[in-house]
């Protein structure tokens, strides 16, 4: 074999060893939410039609495990944020 061949052969092989390794520790490090994080109102927001805030057009709730649902209307660039508890 060719030094070459050797040296290409042995990084195409360490790079294939490293992949799951590295992709392990990744996925370790990210925490799951829990299930009784998804029942926790973290923030209710309210969207206006412009900056004097004077007509509201739309609402929805920010959760703890992350998500969010828009409980009426729609979202615009002019909202206001109430946080109503801490997550955990």
């Amino acid at each position: 074999m060719s030094n070459a061949f050797r040296t290409t052969l042995c990084r195409k092989a360490a790079a294939f060893l490293a992949a799951p390794m590295l992709l392990g520790s990744v996925s370790a490090a990210a925490p799951l939410p829990r299930a009784a994080d998804a029942d926790i109102l973290y923030y209710t927001e309210q969207f206006y039609s412009d900056a004097s805030h004077t007509v509201k057009v739309g609402a929805g709730n920010g959760y703890c495990d992350g998500d969010y649902i828009m409980k009426s209307g729609y979202a615009t660039a002019y909202s206001t944020v109430v946080y109503r508890n801490q997550c955990p």
